[in-house]
């Protein structure tokens, strides 16, 4: 009882813990709770976090506890909160719906505010991101561009574009806190991942405050830098960001796709969603009416969505502006293989093909179309498309369009019409493919038909290898490569299709096809490619024809199925794409070598053939490729049956073993007869044995010395090429061992068969007199060598005039390669020696023509410097001279403030003159190698602020001057007064060549270990053939006009950037300003 009373107890505290534990504190936990169970009375949820949004939905929030966010629903009346507060909350899940999906969200019953602290650090995410319902409610932070905006109180919306995604983001904003310069702003927006773009909004912002600007944007839509088409088509710009491209429009389809060209490129631009009512736009609407012809400006941003194979437009949310008229461009005439090889990509183009096949839709025609050598794809885009076209077929039609430089292939075409207006009719075509005119197969098989145009052929089909048909005719057969039908998703409507579905088709089906012969090695393997098909009868037996390799080999029978026996010398197996087998069989037949092929998903489909064994086998013939040989192509493993041994296999054996039994038993049986017949002639016998046996072993003993001592490496071989006898001089030629000499074959040898040699070698085996040409050979020597070794080959021949041996002659002709050798790298040493005297007279007349350019520039510099001299010492030394006259003369006449005055002159011209000294001085040391760099620790941004100080106080506040800096550059290391020198002579002539008034701004930033400066003014602009020369010691832009300067401050700006090991770059505009752009590494 006591232990019942006990378990029970332990049962209830059990009960009681689970009561508590069911409690959700997390809202990791309140966000996996199931659909079914939110709503449930027994999950209360007690959560404690900070609040990261207020609204816009009346009475909720959004409360961050560290491991997420969730949307809280406050009771009423709902307490005044705010960003950042601290809250306890109360209640139990509830959900709600949005495009199908449920999410977790609080009901909640009390809501305890706290105190105001910081926003906690929010998580990352990009745009793609946000869009995919994978952080709906949470907390988190994206980078993007600013496209455009509008307000409506109290919401400033904006679309923003990263380089793959784009997304609408609200802010809650009065109409004074939008920033003036947010056109293609770089913004870091913090918020609440609201919903997806089809769902209206991506992120929300409570406040202005979570939108930090990274790179600031222009007041003007049209400020965006100036970019090629070529840039923009190559991605040579920055993706997302706003650039600006200027260009010529050849014509608009479906009114917001432009294709616009420049002078290095043609592109296609989707324009911007039309505007939506509100307060305060910042776009670039309203479009004007434009018209082909028209030069117009076009601002919009790179987005490539990975989700999509093609990069379908230059830019995307792009405005335009018409800044002039022109003609539109005639377009380039092209050919289908430059266009099929990208050469003519980004280029409007036109040119002629025949049509193929077609496919009509809501959006437009997509056509396959050829010439004489290839075929691809063309998009003709149109909405409006009703009416089904007739006779295109084979027709002849001018495609104008442009060529697919972005791989803005709809469907794999390979340039895009933007309207049925650019292709016209040449020649009209046929209802049907089947209409086109009928040739003979062996016509077709011989290429005797117009190639690029469509014939028909009838046939019967002897073989298919997925969609290539082998088909037989009355004097010949052709392989025919059929045509892909168009993709049939469940036959949508307004579809059309102009092409014919590939029929159910066997072996022995009488057929009638229609397809194109093209002029090219890429379609060296087919009589007719993209050809239609369909069965007009069927044929029971199909018989293979019955030849041989020789013949086959010899160009008959191509295409055709054939029956035919060989003996399989090798068996190799090797994967192909798509995890099948290619097996390839090496047959042999007369002396005739050739290889049959099968593909399977099956490793070894042939698992009981083996090397020797007599074939027979019935397969099509491969036509002969600039890639691959003559061969036989087997449709199945049943198509190679084993005979059995080979014949030849089995006459080698029976001669090796049969021979040398007959021999031992009639030796033998003449030994007993010569015992049988007389014992007394068996001492005659002896006698005369003994000398034959004598004379045969003294011409055996004469012949081996002969054959031993000969000099000449001599071979001998066995019909079948297997050696038999070498002598003492070919083991010293080739240095192998006995065994390895014995062990060779010189009609299987890898290296004679690569070179060709055993080509010539086989004549021997044939019974002529052969010289086989010298070829290299590896010696097995220390060093290992080559050797070059010829040969002279002879058969030996019985009384019956047939082939028992090959003999070999080697000879060596090595030293006379090495001789040669020597010989041509004496030759190409001379060369050398020549061609390097002539290099050394090329570059003394170089460095001749240099030192008079050098002399030259001197000369110039020496003129300008005399002409800077004159003009810029001449106004300050007039002025001291006046003064000094003024106090020499009238001194005691002039009161104390004009005396003062004419001293602050002279002091003040003294300056000016020893500043220009001063730089000529520093040139001077920079040139010569005397100016160094050492750096120390330095408050960059303070120092910046001090440059900024001077400027103004010598220009006496000509200009505003603002800094921007962004990020943290404390640590940095830098030559103060180097820096100087480059700070100060930017900001001096970004304030000099500004009009009074103009804002000039110097940004900071850091980027890694650099820090970037940047110096912003809108004065007069550089012109263009002013810069390649800008860094240049005296040099003056043609448009300062009478503005003062020495032309020495960018030059020494340049070698002190130079000495930090930094770069310097220009950015300028004729009228609208100049950029100058100086990167420092001071973080190591």
């Amino acid at each position: 009882m006591n232990r019942f009373i006990s378990f029970f107890l332990i049962t209830l505290a059990c009960i009681g813990e689970s009561e508590v534990r069911a409690q959700l504190t997390s809202v990791a936990e309140v966000l996996r709770v199931k659909q079914g169970d939110a709503g449930r009375a027994d999950l209360p949820v007690r959560l404690k976090g900070v609040i990261v949004g207020v609204g816009p939905v009346a009475q909720r929030f959004v409360l961050h506890d560290g491991d997420g966010s969730v949307v809280v629903v406050a009771p009423t009346p709902m307490p005044d909160l705010r960003m950042g507060q601290s809250v306890e909350v109360e209640g139990k899940v509830s959900s709600w719906q949005a495009n199908g999906r449920s999410n977790r969200m609080v009901a909640a019953t009390t809501v305890t505010p706290g105190a105001v602290g910081p926003l906690p650090v929010s998580q990352a995410a990009g745009l793609k991101a946000l869009n995919s319902f994978a952080y709906l409610d949470q907390w988190v932070s994206t980078d993007a561009y600013v496209v455009s905006w509008r307000w409506t109180s109290p919401l400033l919306t904006m679309l923003v574009v990263s380089s793959e995604e784009w997304s609408t983001v609200t802010v809650h904003a009065r109409r004074e806190q939008i920033p003036a310069s947010l056109h293609g702003a770089k913004l870091r927006l913090t918020g609440i991942n609201t919903g997806t773009n089809g769902m209206g909004e991506s992120l929300h912002l409570s406040s202005v405050d979570q939108m930090q600007v990274l790179e600031p944007g222009t007041e003007d839509a049209f400020g965006a830098p100036l970019a090629t088409i070529r840039e923009v088509n190559k991605r040579q710009v920055a993706p997302a960001r706003r650039v600006r491209i200027r260009g010529t429009l050849i014509t608009v389809m479906e009114s917001r796709k432009f294709i616009i060209q420049d002078a290095t490129d043609t592109t296609a631009v989707l324009l911007a969603d039309p505007r939506v009512p509100g307060e305060l736009h910042g776009d670039g609407f309203p479009l004007p009416p434009v018209q082909p012809g028209d030069e117009i400006e076009m601002v919009g941003s790179i987005v490539d969505q990975p989700a999509f194979a093609s990069k379908t437009y230059g830019m995307l949310h792009a405005f335009a502006r018409v800044v002039g008229k022109g003609t539109v461009p005639a377009p380039e005439e092209v050919s289908l293989d430059t266009l099929m090889a990208y050469r003519n990509e980004g280029h409007w183009v036109t040119f002629e093909a025949v049509v193929h096949a077609w496919m009509l839709q809501s959006s437009g025609m997509t056509y396959a179309v050829g010439d004489d050598r290839t075929w691809t794809t063309v998009s003709v885009r149109s909405p409006d498309v009703k009416q089904l076209p007739k006779n295109l077929f084979g027709a002849r039609l001018r495609f104008t369009g442009l060529a697919t430089g972005l791989a803005l292939n709809f469907r794999g075409a390979q340039m895009l019409v933007p309207d049925p207006f650019f292709v016209q009719v040449v020649k009209p075509g046929m209802e049907s493919p089947f209409d086109a005119p009928e040739h003979p197969i062996a016509d077709i098989a011989g290429g005797n038909v117009p190639k690029g145009m469509p014939v028909r052929a009838k046939g019967v089909i002897v073989g298919r290898e997925r969609n290539v048909l082998y088909i037989r005719g009355e004097r010949g057969a052709i392989c025919v490569t059929l045509q892909q039908p168009w993709p049939r998703p469940g036959n949508p409507p307004g579809i059309a299709y102009g092409d014919v579905p590939v029929p159910e088709v066997m072996t022995g089906d009488v057929v009638e096809v229609s397809g194109h012969a093209f002029d090219s090695d890429r379609y060296a393997a087919f009589d007719l490619a993209n050809a239609s098909v369909r069965v007009t009868g069927h044929q029971e037996i199909v018989e293979p024809v019955e030849t041989s390799l020789a013949r086959i080999a010899g160009g008959e029978h191509t295409a055709d199925l054939v029956k035919v026996r060989a003996r399989l010398l090798t068996l190799q197996t090797a994967s192909i794409e798509g995890g099948k087998w290619r097996t390839t069989l090496l047959l042999t037949s007369d002396g005739q070598r050739m290889t049959a092929v099968h593909q399977s998903s099956v490793l070894h489909p042939f698992g009981t053939l083996k090397e020797g064994d007599d074939l027979l086998l019935e397969a099509v013939v491969d036509h002969a490729t600039p890639d691959t040989p003559r061969q036989l192509w087997l449709l199945s493993p049943s198509g190679a049956e084993s005979l059995g041994v080979s014949p030849e296999i089995v006459n080698q054996r029976l001669w090796l073993w049969g021979g040398a039994g007959a021999a031992g038993i009639l030796v033998l049986g003449g030994w007993v007869l010569m015992l049988w017949r007389s014992r007394r002639a068996l001492a005659a016998v002896n006698a005369e044995l003994n000398a034959v046996t004598n004379t045969a072993r003294a011409s055996e003993q004469r012949w081996k010395l002969l054959f031993e001592q000969s000099p000449l490496s001599v071979q001998i071989f066995a019909p079948d090429g297997q050696t038999k006898l070498f002598n003492n001089a070919w083991r010293g030629l080739f240095r192998l061992t006995d065994e390895q000499g014995l062990a060779f074959n010189v009609l299987q040898a890898p290296d004679l068969i690569e070179s060709g040699a055993v080509n010539h070698i086989r004549k021997a085996f044939d019974g002529e007199v052969v010289q086989v040409p010298p070829v290299p050979f590896p010696v097995n020597t220390d060093p290992p060598e080559t050797r070059w070794i010829g040969g002279l080959l002879y058969p030996l021949k019985n009384e019956a005039g047939q082939i028992t041996e090959v003999v070999v002659i080697h000879h060596d002709i090595t030293e006379t390669k090495r001789a040669e050798q020597a010989m041509l790298e004496m030759n190409q040493t001379l060369e050398k020696r020549v061609a390097e005297r002539t290099n050394e007279l090329e570059k003394v007349q170089t460095e001749l023509q240099r030192a008079l350019e050098q002399e030259r520039e001197l000369g110039e510099l020496k003129s300008r410097f005399v002409t800077m001299v004159s003009h810029e010492f001449r106004t300050p030394l007039g002025i001291i001279m006046s003064a000094v006259e003024l106090l020499q003369h009238y001194s005691d006449r002039l009161p104390e403030d004009e005396k003062a005055r004419q001293l602050h002159e002279i002091q003040s011209s003294t300056k000016h003159m020893g500043g220009l000294m001063e730089q000529v001085l520093l040139l001077g040391r920079a040139e010569a190698g005397k100016l160094t760099c050492k750096p120390r620790p330095l408050d960059v941004t303070a120092f910046a602020e001090r440059i900024i100080d001077e400027t103004q106080s010598i220009s006496n506040r000509k200009c505003p001057i603002a800094l921007h800096v962004g990020g943290d550059l404390s640590g940095a290391s830098v030559d103060e007064a180097l820096l100087r020198h480059i700070l100060s002579n930017l900001v001096a002539n970004a304030v000099k060549y500004s009009p009074a008034g103009a804002e000039v701004t110097l940004r900071l930033r850091r980027e890694g270990p650099e820090v970037v400066f940047m110096v912003i003014d809108r004065g007069i602009g550089i012109p263009e053939k002013d810069r390649a020369r800008l860094f240049e010691a005296f040099h003056r832009c043609s448009n300062v006009g009478e503005t003062p300067g020495t032309g020495l401050g960018l030059v020494i700006v340049k070698r002190c950037v130079e000495l930090h090991g930094g770069s310097i770059e220009v950015r300028s505009e004729t009228g609208c300003g100049t950029t100058f752009i100086v990167r420092l590494p001071l973080f190591p």
